[in-house]
């Protein structure tokens, strides 16, 4: 053979080699991994047809249930109710999770992306029962904008968009509605606010509220009073009240009974007349401890926990309400 027709040959047989060698890394377990960007976290129409959702994390699990009614929430204390938008807004931002980028196949690696037993699982199940998403989620990614899952079954570690990330909570001050009225009511709604109260809400501050009154929107003369034609009112005063007491919320439910709160026996009463004939009440018990006090709402029914400086909006002297001149 000359010396042209081996060189020829050598080159030719590299030639082999390389393509060879280049087939294998392409077919290999790594780089189908590599290649394998796209992928969901749930399953399609996730969003609509999920009718369960159940979030653990470092040992505590909490479940979100839809009915008839809308979402609720269940945990180890019992069932609560839900705020309206938060599993759906969660769902969607699942939903929104297309594409999963490959990090690991090696389960040996899992808890050095987070993903072992102290990381947060996500099981939603839609109305049939089997599961749309099943998943764990660790640390977050070294780009800060992603976090590390791995999909039930599977060996292997992804990244993806971090979107859910803050819904990763399995505790109830997350996702319940905390609402003292429950149903939304207008303020435009509300013709009457009558007061009753005597609660100290600060003794070190000595913020108290003492007083009784009734006020009464008039259609010409605005806000007035129970106790004569002056001192006239501010009624963009009485007005940030009475928004502030319809959008009140609590801190958390409470386990207590209405006695063992003596919302029985209230420290502060604030009734509402509607538009429609019907009445609203919020009531303020006892002090629940840390600058907080048991509340209740009549359209919600639950015992709640809030803060002294909610009531302070909510509910205050007739003094605080007048004009200044």
């Amino acid at each position: 053979m000359t010396f042209k027709l081996k060189i020829r040959a050598l080159v030719g047989a590299l030639a082999v080699l390389a393509i060879l060698f280049a087939v294998s890394v392409f077919l290999s377990p790594e780089m189908a991994l590599t290649r394998a960007v796209a992928g969901r976290l749930s399953a399609d129409k996730t969003p609509v047809d999920a009718v369960e959702i159940t979030l653990s994390k470092s040992g505590t699990s909490l479940s979100l249930l839809k009915g008839p009614a809308g979402w609720t929430v269940r945990d180890k204390d019992g069932e609560w109710p839900c705020d309206p938008g938060k599993p759906d807004a969660f769902l969607k931002a699942l939903d929104s999770v297309t594409e999963l980028v490959p990090v690991s196949a090696s389960r040996d690696s899992l808890p050095s992306f987070g993903l072992d037993a102290q990381a947060a699982t996500v099981l939603v199940k839609g109305k049939d029962g089997k599961a749309l998403a099943d998943f764990q989620a660790g640390k977050d990614d070294s780009s800060g904008n992603g976090v590390y899952v791995r999909k039930s079954g599977s060996d292997g570690a992804f990244s993806a968009s971090s979107v859910f990330k803050s819904y990763l909570v399995a505790e109830r001050r997350m996702w319940a509605d905390f609402r003292v009225f429950g149903a939304a009511i207008k303020e435009e709604s509300v013709l009457s606010v009558k007061v009753k109260a005597r609660v100290t809400l600060d003794r070190e501050a000595k913020k108290e509220l003492l007083d009784e009154y009734r006020l009464t929107r008039d259609a010409e003369s605005g806000w007035v009073h129970d106790r004569g034609a002056t001192p006239k009112l501010d009624g963009t005063k009485v007005d940030s009240m009475v928004r502030a007491l319809l959008g009140m919320k609590g801190e958390d439910f409470s386990l207590a009974s209405p006695a063992e709160a003596s919302l029985d026996k209230p420290a502060a009463t604030v009734e509402l007349a509607l538009r429609d004939g019907s009445t609203a009440t919020f009531l303020v018990g006892k002090e629940a401890g840390d600058g907080r006090f048991f509340v209740k709402g009549s359209t919600s029914g639950r015992v709640l926990v809030a803060s002294r400086y909610s009531l302070e909006s909510a509910a205050k002297n007739l003094k605080d309400l007048v004009a200044q001149n």
